[in-house]
């Protein structure tokens, strides 16, 4: 079943501001108080109306797991990414390698690449760095 054409013929009287506010250039948002996946389907709907990436901050890793599978039902899986915080403990010696770094890391080299993509994390990685991009 394709949830696509479902998403496009969805409509709420909050989505005509939502598009408004699109149009004037927005940075970032606040949104609270959605239920079940609406808060998915609006971030899919914001990312269809954008020409640019859409980078959703959930609370936690397991809910910013549950909002990239919604926002792939409506997407797609190839327009969507987890952005997982690292799982090494601050002060140890030892690198976090595996499947974690590999899904930072591949998050990083699409935006690098230009592709316009949903990624979706936990607030925990905006308290870590990341490589600067190489320059020249």
């Amino acid at each position: 079943m394709d949830i696509q054409p479902f998403s496009k013929q969805w409509h709420s009287p909050f989505l005509p501001a939502v598009e408004q506010w699109m149009r004037k250039g927005p940075r970032r948002a606040l949104v609270k108080g959605l239920a079940g996946s609406a808060d998915g389907m609006l971030i899919s709907d914001l990312f269809a109306a954008s020409n640019r990436p859409v980078l959703a901050i959930a609370e936690s890793a397991k809910r910013a797991e549950t909002l990239c599978d919604e926002c792939r039902t409506f997407l797609g899986d190839e327009a969507v990414e987890f952005f997982p915080s690292r799982d090494a403990v601050p002060y140890n010696m030892k690198s976090p390698f595996g499947p974690t770094t590999e899904a930072r890391f591949r998050v990083l080299a699409r935006l690098l690449e230009g592709e316009r993509i949903v990624i979706v994390a936990p607030a925990a990685v905006l308290t870590q760095k990341i490589p600067p991009p190489k320059t020249k």
